[in-house]
């Protein structure tokens, strides 16, 4: 399970979250992750991509 974005060119943002789909992590700004996602762990948060399959 990678911990990074490969797509992200931005390498502002410090949070990362884990999609429970894919099992990828993106930046919370690169996904627009909503706060409850990413400030805790018993959220499930789905990706864009997970989301539009």
């Amino acid at each position: 399970m990678p911990w990074y974005d490969p797509d992200c060119v931005v390498k502002k943002y410090k949070l990362l979250v884990v999609c429970k789909t894919c099992k990828l992590s993106f930046h919370d700004g690169c996904e627009k992750i909503p706060k409850k996602a990413s400030k805790s762990t018993k959220v499930d948060w789905i990706c864009s991509t997970c989301q539009k399959n």
